[in-house]
């Protein structure tokens, strides 16, 4: 799923190991600007896989009026080199046999928004009123069924069957097994298995699950003298995980890496942002940054530690260099 913006206030960790703080030490992360999808055109990546394409939207505003641009959904194959799959489209996922889903936006400006799957046997196929926000290896999609009269549902996509989740509000990532986990209710998050077993996990938002069954998002938990807040969360066989920052927990991949966006309290007493990546099973984080130092927002992470997104504006991919002996690190489920 693509990030999501909220002002939040961010709370220290704690109580570290020296342990941790060595683990945390022995990570670390480079960035790289890519090349733009055109000349003009903003680009911005927003799913990588392990065969290190990427998938986005690129947007081209027109001079006279920036809210009246054009864009368009690509593929970018690991030698560079894009591809446009669909226009006004905007991307959420891609899987291991380059299948990129995500929706299209009406050029009637109607409102009702279309789903998509796109792949270079098929092409571009629309699914009408059913919007996958992620698509696994065996090309099943989890998302929402919107049609224009009706109400928005969580939905599943089995073997090319569109089904409704009972009570679900969204279903936000799906995994190999086929195991879903979604929103419902007040700020609830569940997990759905892939027999249909439904399971409460409490008050929190389930962004992603890998295919270990981590599953990484944030939950709301009352901070002394700041209420409730969000808290990066990944929940794995062991136990509930958190590095301690408040912020939104974005993705996760099969090595326990996540992503997030957080907020702290900067020395004006204002907030401001800052991202990392987060081991669920070491503890170790890296900062991700900008070389001038301003606004980031990571979009995906795959399996050989690339994350993509945006610095000051521009597409970006971070390659994570972890500790020796760290392809351990995972946390099977």
């Amino acid at each position: 799923m693509p990030a999501i913006l909220a002002l939040l206030l961010v709370v220290s960790a704690g109580g570290s190991s020296l342990a941790e703080a060595a683990d945390r030490r022995a990570s670390s992360v480079a960035g790289k600007l890519i090349r733009e999808y055109g000349g003009n055109w903003s680009t911005t990546p927003q799913a990588v896989n392990n065969r290190g394409e990427i998938a986005g939207y690129a947007v081209l505003f027109a001079e006279e009026d920036e809210e009246d641009g054009e864009w368009v959904a690509f593929i970018r194959s690991a030698a560079g080199r894009y591809q446009p799959i669909a226009n006004r489209g905007y991307v959420f996922d891609m899987n291991e046999k380059s299948e990129v889903v995500g929706i299209i936006f009406p050029a009637d400006e109607s409102g009702w928004l279309e789903g998509f799957v796109w792949s270079r046997r098929r092409g571009l196929q629309n699914l009408g009123s059913f919007l996958p926000f992620s698509i696994n290896a065996r090309s099943d999609m989890a998302g929402v069924c919107e049609p224009p009269s009706g109400l928005r549902q969580a939905c599943l996509m089995r073997d090319g069957v569109v089904s409704v989740i009972p009570d679900a509000d969204e279903a936000r990532g799906i995994n190999r097994a086929g195991t879903v986990v979604g929103t419902y209710g007040d700020n609830r998050a569940f997990r759905l298995s892939p027999n249909w077993r439904f399971t409460d996990i409490g008050r929190a938002v389930a962004e992603d699950i890998n295919n270990h069954g981590v599953i990484g998002g944030h939950r709301w938990m009352e901070i002394p003298g700041r209420g409730e807040r969000a808290v990066v969360t990944a929940w794995t066989r062991r136990g509930v995980r958190s590095p301690g920052d408040v912020g939104l927990g974005l993705a996760i991949s099969d090595h326990g890496w996540m992503i997030s966006i957080a907020w702290r309290v900067g020395d004006d007493g204002g907030e401001e942002s800052y991202c990392f990546a987060w081991n669920s099973t070491t503890n170790a984080r890296v900062t991700l940054t900008s070389r001038t130092g301003g606004f980031v927002l990571p979009e995906a992470i795959n399996d050989h530690g690339l994350i993509v997104g945006t610095a000051d504006g521009r597409p970006i991919v971070w390659r994570l260099r972890a500790k020796s002996g760290s392809r351990k690190d995972v946390d099977h489920d």
